[in-house]
């Protein structure tokens, strides 16, 4: 089932690992009304806005196979940029020839943060009985 607004998440596949993109496909098929919890922000900016540009602003490798690249998100509303840009932390890992997105890692503030992965669980854990 769609969400009305939503982009459609199997367009996305080849950016994720397949047990991130799991977790998200079951995120995505949740339903407010039925489940009382859902994913309502986009995972590319830990909003509920849309993206005006994003930018990579430098990559970290942690291991042959694994790399965290800081990407400067810029929200955007209506086709304009909207305040400063925001820097998440995307954790990547290797794929054959390719890298895929594992986990993100959004800033709230100066000494907050929170992962999509801890996100997921979390509202996982709101719809278990």
């Amino acid at each position: 089932m769609q969400q009305s607004g939503r982009g459609e998440l199997a367009s996305q596949i080849k950016r994720f690992t397949p047990a991130l993109y799991t977790q998200l496909q079951w995120a995505w098929q949740l339903d407010p009304r039925r489940d009382r919890a859902f994913l309502d922000w986009d995972v590319f900016s830990g909003t509920q806005m849309g993206i005006y540009d994003a930018t990579v602003q430098g990559c970290e490798p942690l291991s042959s196979d694994q790399v965290e690249a800081s990407v400067a998100v810029q929200l955007g509303r209506g086709g304009r940029p909207v305040d400063a840009p925001q820097v998440l932390s995307y954790a990547l890992l290797r794929d054959g020839s390719s890298w895929r997105i594992s986990d993100i890692t959004y800033r709230k503030g100066q000494d907050h943060s929170y992962s999509l992965t801890d996100s997921l669980k979390e509202l996982r854990q709101a719809v278990s009985p």
